[in-house]
């Protein structure tokens, strides 16, 4: 009898209004955003260094490693720090704001209009750090959005991976197939003008998250 009026309590307890239930997806819908960005830069960045560049593509390759391993290195920083009390929304509008700069900092370092000197290690820097911060957060926001409403967080873990392994794996595709489509001279504006409309968007999703 008290599981079942504990069981109750919390079904009771996880209601949640039509707003709430928007915000809850706003995470899931940065992550898509940025994983498109990340897999579009992995796999453009080094065919368009071969391209407009001097370096091999072997070269191009390995100098492209530097986002992910930048990535990693942060994941481990941000795992420590993570295991105290955090306002995870805000990690995300940060880290949103720093990988998209990142970005196109890397992505300009192959452009005719955005190359110059370090362009590239300094975004990839950015990129890497920020990516860490909107991926490793992502499903921790939910909690940190459910304590906010005093709501009972049974099961919540199960649907936040749900909606965060979607999320990934299908912005992953997307942006494999994009990657193919910014390798021209052509490509470059509607990349850098498109990243940065995402860039706002995602902030302008997270700070309204974060209100609710």
């Amino acid at each position: 009898k008290q599981w079942y009026q504990r069981r109750v309590r919390a079904t009771t307890n996880c209601t949640l209004s039509n707003l709430q239930k928007a915000a809850f997806c706003v995470p899931d819908i940065v992550v898509f955003f940025n994983n498109i960005a990340y897999f579009l830069l992995i796999f453009a960045i080094p065919a368009r260094f071969e391209s407009f560049t001097n370096y091999s593509l072997t070269a191009a390759t390995l100098y492209t490693s530097l986002i992910p391993l930048i990535g990693y290195i942060s994941c481990m920083i941000i795992g420590f720090f993570a295991s105290g009390e955090i306002n995870a929304v805000w990690v995300m509008i940060v880290g949103n704001i720093l990988f998209y700069t990142g970005g196109i900092l890397a992505f300009g370092a192959t452009t005719s209009f955005l190359d110059f000197p370090w362009s590239f290690e300094i975004g990839a820097v950015l990129a890497g750090f920020g990516d860490a911060c909107v991926i490793n957060v992502a499903v921790m926001s939910k909690f940190y959005l459910y304590e906010k409403w005093k709501l009972d967080t049974t099961g919540l873990a199960e649907r936040s991976s749900e909606l965060y392994n979607f999320s990934f794996n299908i912005s992953t595709l997307v942006g494999t197939v994009l990657g193919g489509l910014a390798l021209s001279r052509a490509s470059e504006v509607p990349v850098v003008a498109t990243t940065a409309f995402v860039c706002v968007f995602n902030v302008i999703g997270l700070v309204a998250c974060w209100l609710v």
